[in-house]
């Protein structure tokens, strides 16, 4: 059976756009957005700009703002075709857009991912950590960062989890603290952009430095070593 191309196949299908990480400009493929005129975006306003950068008219889109917590009603009337617009990376990563993609394949629609930047997967290819067996956990809770972080060192995989910005220095102060010196710990700033900061090193090694991380974003992983 001959598989269905970027251009080919019928008006039943949804695309997965990512979008930059970073101030490193990321161009997805321009001839794609000639195959729908609706756009599930996370954000109206950045989405729009996003467009208008390619050099496309913003004016020949409907934007459709998807909702933190899509209800029903929003996910039945789902248009075909379409593409769901990452704020930032890969949509259904770490993204907003996953219970499109659910709904879309029960209604028997083509989802077609695009390649694209996604941060997590950046950050663990090069971090030297297991990437045969790896967790990403979102955000750890706050409240209890320490504890969580001794309660998950226990599992023997590769553990990858995100901060707010702001919070970067704290987060990383408190891996130095709650994780075993021999545990690898992972430090991946602004991936992809023009500070980029990757470093493993083992958790007695980090203490020897004085590192200050800026307030960008950032991806922390670890892996009992």
């Amino acid at each position: 059976m001959k598989g269905e191309g970027i251009n080919e196949g019928n008006a039943n299908q949804i695309y997965l756009i990512p979008t930059p990480i970073s101030d490193n400009f990321f161009k997805p493929p321009i001839e794609i957005f000639k195959k729908f005129k609706t756009l599930y975006v996370e954000n109206l306003r950045t989405a729009r700009r996003f467009i208008s950068s390619l050099g496309l008219k913003v004016s020949d889109y409907e934007f459709i703002e998807i909702p933190k917590k899509p209800n029903k009603s929003f996910l039945e009337e789902l248009v075909f075709p379409s593409a769901i617009l990452s704020e930032a990376g890969a949509p259904g990563v770490a993204d907003p857009g996953n219970l499109i993609v659910r709904v879309a394949h029960q209604k028997g629609a083509t989802v077609i991912p695009i390649i694209g930047p996604s941060s997590i997967i950046l950050a663990l290819m090069a971090s030297g950590l297991d990437g045969q067996n790896f967790h990403f956990h979102g955000y750890l809770p706050i409240n209890n960062l320490s504890g969580e972080l001794k309660k998950l060192e226990k599992f023997p995989y590769t553990h990858l989890f995100i901060e707010t910005p702001y919070r970067n220095q704290k987060t990383f102060e408190t891996c130095l603290k709650a994780l075993s010196p021999t545990t690898l710990l992972l430090v991946a700033s602004d991936i992809t952009g023009s500070n980029e900061f990757i470093r493993t090193k083992s958790i007695q090694e980090w203490r020897k430095e004085n590192l200050l991380l800026p307030k960008l974003p950032c991806i922390f992983g670890f892996l009992k070593n």
